[in-house]
């Protein structure tokens, strides 16, 4: 299901909108979910500080760091 949209300017990226995306959502106690190119500090800050909901982030391959903590978490 979508709940928002929003066009990206073209001299951005879509990585740039989710505050702008979900500033009008009210997603409080709810999951998001998003691509990995939205997997980063900022975006989690601002879905569990601001937005008050959960998340799920996926973890690529391109991303050895990040995937080496995370792997240990799951399962």
């Amino acid at each position: 299901m979508t709940i928002a949209q929003v066009a990206v300017p073209d001299e951005t990226t879509e990585t740039t909108q989710v505050q702008a995306l979900l500033d009008g959502v009210d997603i409080a106690g709810m999951v998001a979910t998003t691509d990995a190119a939205h997997t980063n500090v900022k975006t989690a800050a601002y879905l569990m500080e601001v937005k008050r909901a959960w998340y799920v982030l996926p973890v690529k391959g391109n991303t050895p760091g990040l995937l080496a903590e995370a792997r240990p978490a799951c399962f």
